[in-house]
């Protein structure tokens, strides 16, 4: 029988078995040269190629299982199948990495500027405890982990606080102890003998310690006595002439004050009248001005116009006499001259116009300057 060859190029060859006809099926299937997928194929291996082959393939196939390099046991074929195993695998080393059971109390920023990979200088603590923010750094393999942390991380591994009850881990309980218990008890600072806990000092300083020194009450007034707030009553006692004396001068100082302020105040509000006088005499004579101004351009235009009229009616005279004198022989003068009569008259009226248009313009201009006479006049008067 024949059988051809696929695996990347491989030349058909016959294979030279001779048999019956009806023993040929039976044969394709055993035959050597008959085609078949790489053993691999599942992994993405495309080699297809004849059976006497397959095992020569096997040996060098690129996606063939190997032995995980962390000696698990597994094997696993390259690529992602293999990333993802060394993610997982039970045997690979993994840093503990366990943070400080207190480390909220000393957090954390990164740095822009650090080098990639250095986690010691990528990160700045901005806490008040710059040794929580610490981890573990043990490596172990991952199997074992679970283990370490409660065996022997330092960091994983709690232990309660005798005094505050809190758990926090082992390698700081004697630094808890000393610096962050918030349930230790120790002396006043100021050394006033009062035993207290941690969280209340601060209050105690604030409110009741004895030792603590203040400024007397009367300091504003220029005493400049600091004593302790136990002796705070006897120094009151003590120094009541000296605070009656600082009382009275300060009594002093703010009567000369209030009265310094008090002229400073009448000669602001005269310095306004005067202000206001003088804007208002200041109004009075421009109005006064464009009064004057508007009352001789009326007068003006009235005498223009009585002696234009004046003009036309004398015109108007002489060529009603020259029309009655020429009426019997200049019949066409008399129609010229009848016509410059009219032109004149035409002339006349719209003269007679644009004069009544100018007086209404300037009674309407001598209103309106009226109208905001009176009203600054009352700006004025309310402001003052």
């Amino acid at each position: 029988s024949m059988s051809k060859l696929g695996a990347r190029g491989d030349v058909g060859g016959v294979c030279g078995f001779n048999c019956m006809l009806r023993d040929m099926p039976h044969h394709r299937t055993t035959c050597e040269n008959r085609l078949v997928n790489c053993t691999f194929a599942n992994f993405g291996c495309r080699w297809r190629g004849s059976f006497r082959r397959l095992s020569a393939h096997g040996s060098q196939c690129r996606v063939r299982p190997r032995l995980c390099p962390n000696g698990c046991g597994a094997q696993v074929s390259v690529g992602p199948m293999m990333k993802r195993h060394l993610d997982m695998c039970p045997m690979g080393e993994v840093a503990c990495d366990a943070p400080d059971a207190e480390a909220d109390l000393a957090i954390c920023r990164p740095v822009e500027d650090a080098e990639e990979g250095d986690v010691t200088d990528a990160l700045v603590t901005v806490g008040e405890h710059p040794e929580l923010a610490k981890k573990c750094t043990a490596v172990v393999r991952r199997v074992d982990l679970k283990r370490h942390r409660m065996e022997h991380c330092e960091f994983a591994r709690a232990a309660k606080c005798r005094r505050c009850h809190k758990l926090v881990s082992a390698r700081s309980l004697q630094s808890h102890e000393l610096t962050r218990c918030t349930a230790a008890e120790e002396l006043c600072p100021e050394g006033c003998g009062m035993v207290l806990s941690r969280t209340a000092v601060k209050r105690h300083l604030e409110v009741a310690c004895v030792k603590v020194r203040e400024d007397c009450a009367f300091k504003p007034l220029g005493c400049t006595a600091r004593v302790e707030r136990g002796e705070m009553a006897a120094h009151m006692h003590r120094a009541s002439g000296q605070h009656l004396e600082l009382l009275r001068r300060g009594l002093l100082d703010a009567r000369s004050r209030g009265e310094a302020f008090r002229m400073e105040i009448d000669a602001h509000r005269e310095d306004i009248a005067h202000q206001l006088e003088r804007r208002r005499k200041d109004a009075m004579e421009t109005l006064t001005r464009k009064e004057e101004s508007v009352r001789e351009y009326v007068e003006t235009a009235k005498e223009e116009d009585a002696k234009a009229r004046k003009v036309l009616a004398g015109k108007v005279d002489v060529l009603k006499r020259a029309m009655a004198d020429q009426s019997s022989t200049y019949s066409g003068q008399l129609l010229d001259m009848f016509t410059d009569i009219s032109e004149l008259r035409n002339d006349f009226e719209r003269f007679k116009t644009r004069c009544e248009d100018d007086m209404r313009a300037l009674r309407k201009d001598v209103d309106s300057n009226r109208v905001k006479a009176e009203a600054l006049f009352s700006e004025v008067t309310e402001e003052r």
